[in-house]
């Protein structure tokens, strides 16, 4: 058996929950795999079949896709015979995306349930946001980005709790999402967690978290602690001054 899964390797494949393409085993995404599909998806060791008409009025981006010319299989064939993947006549094409990324996007875009969607945690969200935008799914893009203002503290919100943000981790994964999926209304306040952070700390120091950053945001880290650090310094003149008479 080959290119078993990596996030559960130790649980055996049933013939039944599998499918050869190409000469290697998949497991069949237990929602997202319709045996009446009419194309393949094959993500990391996962397959998902699925309806493309339906599939490509929601994205753009995969219409055009599946428009362009797929590579061909090449395992003990000459080259002039080499042929498209295919299983049982269906066309297979390989996304280079994560699995459990892509059968979230599907789950958004075809709930199970027309009420409701998934409820998943803000990390889930802020890969759906980021797939959503890559296949041009705009209202995912939309809905996750709603949920996920609901979730992370942002500056219009007012009273949210962000204590999410102790962990400096949170902050700077938060960041760089934010930053590949067009959100800036989220980094006010994971920057200001990072300055106002003690970074003599050694749980801090020891978690790497600013090296993460790129060179500009390390930057602007260290500008806004500096800013913080003037006003509080400003603040505290102005009452000593005030105290003392200083100020008459």
């Amino acid at each position: 058996m080959t290119n078993r899964p990596t996030d559960d390797s130790t649980v055996p494949m049933r013939d039944h929950e599998t499918v050869t393409i190409g000469g290697a085993e998949y497991r069949r995404h237990p929602t997202q795999y319709y045996e009446d599909g009419n194309f393949i998806f094959i993500v990391e060791t996962t397959a998902f079949r699925l309806f493309q008409g339906i599939l490509t009025r929601r994205s753009a981006v995969i219409k055009d896709m599946l428009g362009l010319p797929q590579p061909k299989q090449s395992d003990s064939m000459e080259e002039g015979d080499q042929q498209q993947l295919t299983l049982d006549g269906v066309p297979v094409v390989e996304l280079q995306d994560e699995a459990s990324d892509f059968a979230l996007l599907l789950d958004f875009m075809f709930p199970r349930n027309c009420l409701s969607y998934p409820t998943v945690d803000w990390r889930r969200l802020l890969k759906l946001v980021q797939i959503a935008q890559k296949y041009g799914v705009e209202d995912v893009y939309t809905l996750a980005s709603k949920r996920l203002a609901k979730t992370l503290p942002t500056v219009a919100g007012g009273g949210q709790d962000v204590s999410i943000y102790k962990d400096p981790l949170v902050a700077v994964e938060v960041i760089e999402s934010s930053r590949l999926t067009g959100l800036p209304v989220f980094l006010p306040l994971a920057f200001y967690s990072l300055s106002t952070m003690e970074w003599s700390n050694p749980d801090t120091i020891e978690s790497g978290a600013l090296a993460r950053l790129s060179a500009r945001d390390q930057v602007r880290v260290h500008q806004g602690r500096a800013s913080i650090q003037a006003e509080v310094m400003k603040k505290l003149f102005s009452r000593w001054e005030n105290s003392t008479g200083g100020g008459s």
